[in-house]
């Protein structure tokens, strides 16, 4: 430095690393389908659910078979909506 004093950086006694954070995202350790398309079976799925059926927490037809048909589209965002319900 140009007044003759040296810097010097240490750490302080006693000082731990910052404590891990407890949180953890919901989709750690969970593997899905990322195929960056929607599948003809999954258009028909969806165009035959209708926007209604769609919107599940209103009026949806839990017996419907096209759920199976469009799980793969479904699956993260029903992880990630357990892990925010689970806190």
């Amino acid at each position: 430095m140009a007044d003759g004093n040296i810097a010097v950086t240490a750490a302080l006694p006693g000082a731990a690393e910052a404590p891990a954070s407890p949180w953890c995202s919901p989709l750690a350790g969970h593997r899905f389908d990322v195929t960056v398309e929607v599948r003809a079976d999954e258009m028909r799925g969806i165009a035959e659910f209708g926007v209604r059926n769609l919107r599940r927490l209103q009026y949806h037809d839990r017996s419907a078979p096209g759920w199976t048909t469009i799980g793969r589209l479904l699956r993260p965002l029903e992880v990630v909506n357990a892990g925010l319900e689970a806190r």
